[in-house]
């Protein structure tokens, strides 16, 4: 697409086309990353050419058609290495209408030793590289390089990272040896869903780490870096200080968007980190478990999806010896050749 003026000129075009057909208030890019993963360096600049183009043309498609213009944002590194190789940082800054930064995944089951998602700040046991793996590290690269603050967002991550523990050590930088079990929704080793933390075993040991102001979450070998009320509070503090243009979420979804798991509402991190600032931290509750009547089906069964002979329309869920009872939509019942709902 960005290798010859000709491929960006038909994207742009087509992009236009497709934003004002379906009433879209603008793009945004999500390229990771520009020179990396398999992109030549040559694409560090011809991504500028991308957005330079594309804001361009959002100008002359407003006055031609007597229309609001287009807005145009990007998704951006957050670690300076990356940003360093895949930006021209004063070149993009001003077409683009807010630059996304992707202030999370700094640490993950990928490493030896557990590591907070997405800390404010260094730790005492960051060494290397890693003491740039955090917010404020960030942030700073960005601002130093010429990005605008009213112009860069702030990442807030609903979803935390998993390692599973391999000794007594609990804390920050403890050992570790890849993820510890997936979600019992989101299915995927290394995070965990905010519903899916809130409604971690009662028994969860949670601390705060005073140094990054985010806390971790330990029950048995299983340890979850993530970010609560009191955590949001602290980095909208921090944004309003640094004079941030606002904040982005990753992702609405991960988020308890139904309002069923962590008995405080729907969206219960989206909606507190939209009240007006400044925020007053909460105390960092901790995470509780909904369990249904027939808790004892799942004792001793390995987790995943089990039929309900009394009631087709439902199914048990089993995870770490906890049982939830799911309900199919309307009109589904439960298949267990499949593991599914579908119709009868």
């Amino acid at each position: 697409v960005v290798a010859r003026p000709e491929g960006r000129a038909a994207f742009i075009r087509s992009a236009i086309s497709y934003l004002r057909t379906h009433n879209f208030d603008g793009l945004n890019l999500a390229w990771e990353y520009p020179g990396q993963n398999g992109s030549p360096s040559s694409d560090k600049e011809r991504f500028t050419l991308l957005v330079t183009e594309l804001s361009k043309a959002f100008e002359d498609d407003a006055k031609d058609n007597r229309k609001t213009q287009l807005l145009l944002s990007a998704n951006v590194a957050s670690f300076r290495s990356t940003i360093d190789r895949a930006y021209e940082v004063e070149k993009i800054a001003h077409p683009l209408d807010f630059i996304n930064v992707m202030t999370y995944d700094y640490h993950g089951h990928w490493e030896g030793v557990t590591g907070q998602n997405s800390p404010l700040y260094r730790s005492s046991v960051d060494s290397g590289s890693h003491v740039h793996h955090n917010i404020n590290s960030s942030i700073s690269h960005w601002l130093a390089l010429g990005a605008p603050s009213e112009k860069l967002l702030l990442g807030f991550p609903t979803y935390g990272r998993t390692y599973r523990l391999t000794t007594g050590a609990s804390g920050l930088g403890a050992p570790s040896n890849g993820p510890a079990d997936a979600g019992p929704y989101t299915r995927t080793a290394g995070f965990w869903s905010f519903y899916e933390i809130c409604n971690f075993d009662s028994g969860a040991i949670v601390e705060w780490i005073p140094e990054q102001e985010v806390p971790y979450a330990t029950y048995g070998s299983s340890w979850v870096g993530y970010d609560d009320k009191r955590s949001y509070s602290s980095k909208v503090q921090w944004m309003t200080n640094n004079n941030l243009g606002g904040a982005h979420v990753w992702t609405l979804d991960m988020d308890d968007f139904g309002g069923y798991f962590c008995a405080d509402g729907t969206y219960p991190l989206i909606n507190h980190l939209r009240m007006p600032s400044p925020l007053t931290p909460t105390t960092t509750k901790a995470p509780t478990t909904t369990r249904d009547p027939v808790a004892e089906f799942c004792s001793g069964r390995p987790n995943g999806l089990y039929e309900n002979v009394s009631d087709k329309t439902t199914y048990f869920q089993c995870f770490q010896g906890n049982t939830y009872l799911q309900r199919c939509q309307s009109g589904l019942i439960y298949w267990d050749s499949c593991k599914c709902c579908n119709w009868p």
